[in-house]
């Protein structure tokens, strides 16, 4: 049994993380950003604090809203909560790990358009892009200490997808699934990655995207 932190569980796939970890036997805890909003500089040492005996931490919570060339807030904004957050709880978790001698793991969702880009969103595919590469050379730098790993989705069924899916038709259409993710589908993969079963894999992204993109 693992005990597991996943942030952004208000709704979507970090509310269906906590629902379906917690019935395969984990203790699971999400956090809102009621509780801990990310935009506040103090907010990760918070949460850190409060759940540090997790030995799994899930940086789900993330924010993507059209970007518009007036709004310049959005660019910095997407990259503190996509970004900066996840890998300064990232950090943390890692030294308290290391200390403890526990070989914690991290799980950071990232995106498709963290390789591809988006012509809609370029503030969400940097953010996420930036993410990827942190999990990458992460994982590489403390293999022998943590598991480090990313999952690359494309459009998966929430309220971000409803927000921000400028042609549904078309972007569905270029899907060879022709469908898009619902949030139980993913919930498998986080599954074998948080098990003892994929420690070689560290520092590996998973690309979860009906052979939309390859790279």
């Amino acid at each position: 049994m693992k005990k597991i932190l996943v942030t952004g569980t208000s709704r979507g796939l970090g509310e269906t993380l906590v629902q379906q970890l917690s019935t395969s036997g984990h203790e699971v805890y999400g956090t809102t950003r009621n509780m801990y909003d990310f935009l506040e500089p103090t907010a990760t040492s918070r949460c850190f604090k409060d759940y540090r005996d997790c030995d799994v931490l899930l940086n789900n919570a993330g924010i993507c809203y059209p970007y518009s060339e007036h709004n310049v807030p959005a660019f910095e904004e997407t990259m503190q909560v996509n970004f900066h957050a996840p890998v300064d709880l990232s950090i943390r978790f890692t030294a308290h790990w290391i200390s403890q001698g526990i070989r914690g793991t991290i799980i950071n969702v990232l995106s498709r358009v963290a390789n591809k880009g988006s012509i809609n969103a370029p503030h969400y595919a940097c953010s996420k892009a930036a993410l990827a590469s942190f999990t990458n050379s992460w994982g590489a730098r403390y293999a022998e200490s943590i598991n480090v790993f990313g999952i690359a989705p494309s459009w998966i069924d929430t309220d971000i997808m409803s927000a921000n899916m400028v042609d549904e038709e078309a972007e569905i259409a270029s899907i060879p699934l022709k469908r898009v993710l619902t949030t139980q589908e993913l919930v498998p993969y986080f599954q074998f990655l948080i098990s003892d079963k994929a420690a070689y894999m560290t520092g590996q992204i998973l690309d979860v995207n009906g052979a939309s993109y390859f790279h």
